[in-house]
């Protein structure tokens, strides 16, 4: 049990990584020729927000099912 609890403590972490990236590319996206745009890449960041959250809901299952804190 100990080593699935180190797991899942690293993919915890890989999380919150990929949400800083995406917090970050947020900030400092860039549009169509390098213009800065409000709304640049929306489609991709969107999607990136929907991987992040579909890893950690697999991630607060895998906790669930093995009670892991």
């Amino acid at each position: 049990m100990k080593l699935v609890s180190v797991i899942v403590k690293a993919c915890k972490e890989q999380i919150d990584v990929l949400k800083t990236s995406i917090t970050d590319e947020e900030v400092n996206s860039k549009g169509w020729l390098g213009i800065r745009a409000d709304n640049a890449n929306a489609d991709t960041i969107a999607h990136k927000h929907g991987v992040v959250f579909i890893v950690f809901f697999n991630h607060h299952f895998v906790r669930y099912c093995c009670d892991i804190e």
